[in-house]
């Protein structure tokens, strides 16, 4: 909480009892402590900014992709739980069209694997439904992305093209919001292809595990074309197996401590 200065109307009275050349040094002063660390939170806010509004939740990139949801306790006790339980989960198409590898995708995020592995369509059509049954934990307003979370704790990224959050939602028109449970084949987006191709863009649609590294596999289907609902992908719960040498480090870890 800043100082507040006395009322500039009591600073003759004051200096009745003391000296004028004092009190003022201390107004100086206790304005400096107040003014100063407020100067810094408003300038850190902008210049345009209301301090008070809420924060735009879109991200610009496709790196911020994160939950904007907190998972409740019963989810963090499957992901938990998922080495000792392992099973297969089993995505689904979003969208009908051609089946690709992921290095077609423009995004290099999404084409040399950081994203996580998965497969890559060339939409024919642009309603967009979900791959797999979960709840939704990120929906950007531009409408573009959007990430599910099964309840074996599989975390899938159905992204649409790769410079669309510059569209800043025209031709997106969303079904769901973050925090939502779908089933799989329920409506996501409704994505205006005109619109997407019709400014450069492309609209081949990345459908990624992002939390791959904590399980067994991931294995892309073999086929040419799919529609919704055709399997494009199986993820096999439960820990990696490990390597040889990682075992012998492990091994070696635990003798020195």
């Amino acid at each position: 909480m800043s100082a507040v200065p006395p009322a500039l109307a009591g600073v003759p009275a004051m200096t009745a009892h003391g000296s004028g050349a004092l009190l003022l040094g201390g107004l100086a002063l206790a304005l400096a402590v107040g003014f100063v660390p407020t100067l810094l939170l408003v300038d850190r806010e902008g210049p345009d900014e209301d301090p008070d509004a809420e924060p735009d939740p879109e991200p610009p990139t496709t790196t911020s992709m994160s939950p904007v949801v907190t998972p409740t306790p019963a989810a963090a006790e499957q992901r938990g739980g998922r080495a000792d339980t392992p099973s297969m989960v089993e995505v689904m198409a979003p969208l009908p069209g051609r089946l690709l590898p992921l290095d077609a995708m423009d995004d290099e995020l999404f084409a040399d694997g950081t994203m996580g592995p998965g497969v890559a369509i060339r939409p024919v059509s642009g309603h967009l439904v979900a791959p797999v049954a979960g709840v939704v934990i990120a929906a950007p307003s531009g409408g573009y992305a959007y990430g599910i979370r099964t309840d074996d704790g599989v975390d899938i990224l159905v992204h649409c093209g790769s410079r669309t959050p510059t569209l800043k939602g025209e031709g997106f028109t969303p079904a769901v919001r973050p925090g939502d449970r779908v089933e799989v084949s329920q409506p996501l987006v409704d994505v205006d292809l005109e619109l997407v191709h019709g400014v450069g863009f492309d609209a081949i649609t990345a459908v990624v595990v992002t939390n791959a590294q904590d399980f067994a596999s991931v294995t892309p289907v073999a086929v040419d074309e799919v529609e919704p609902g055709d399997l494009v992908m199986t993820v096999i719960t439960g820990e990696k197996e490990q390597s040889t040498d990682q075992a012998d480090e492990e091994r070696d870890a635990g003798a020195q401590g």
